[in-house]
């Protein structure tokens, strides 16, 4: 499996953004997928699944999938920039040195994270797909109803590699950030 986008069940991608919308730039996740899902509602091969927080209720959805990106904030000084990192194979396994991913024990209604949804895909319905994480840096965490400029522009800059990514044909990179593209 490549991670690509193609028409029918098997080829389907599902974007997953999650955040607190009212936490400023917690928010980036959630209102990524917000946008997402009016892009891509003309593309049924392109699920996109909104929450305030991974919830037990995606993992059908995510089981149903060939690949998957999972949306989310991360405080600015983490990952300098959006960032593209791999949480499962082409067979929707987690890599071998991650063995919190591959234990379903960590189930927690208040505190699902990628690794525990991924594992409750392939707990419940027996495969998961190939996932990726997308994180957005956050500066701003604090009450806010609104991305903070530099926020909002790492959105943008999320959706246009979601745009490369749900090409037909095209692999994503792991570890990928948004100022490799710019030098590009």
């Amino acid at each position: 499996m490549t991670g690509r986008a193609t028409a029918g069940g098997a080829g389907r991608a599902v974007v997953a953004g999650y955040g607190n919308p009212l936490r400023g730039d917690d928010g980036a996740g959630y209102r990524l997928a917000l946008a997402a899902r009016e892009r891509y509602r003309d593309r049924p091969e392109v699920a996109v699944l909104v929450g305030h927080q991974p919830v037990p209720e995606w993992a059908e959805v995510l089981a149903g999938a060939a690949v998957a990106y999972l949306v989310d904030a991360t405080p600015a000084g983490a990952a300098g920039g959006v960032r593209l990192a791999r949480l499962t194979d082409g067979a929707g396994a987690p890599p071998p040195d991650d063995r919190r991913a591959a234990s379903p024990s960590l189930l927690d209604g208040h505190a699902l994270g990628p690794a525990a949804l991924l594992a409750l895909c392939r707990e419940a319905y027996g495969r998961a797909p190939e996932a990726f994480l997308l994180t957005i840096p956050a500066a701003r965490l604090d009450f806010a109803d609104r991305l903070t400029a530099p926020a909002a522009a790492a959105v943008d800059d999320a959706l246009h590699l979601l745009d490369r990514l749900l090409e037909p044909a095209r692999a994503p990179e792991p570890e990928h950030t948004a100022e490799a593209d710019a030098c590009a």
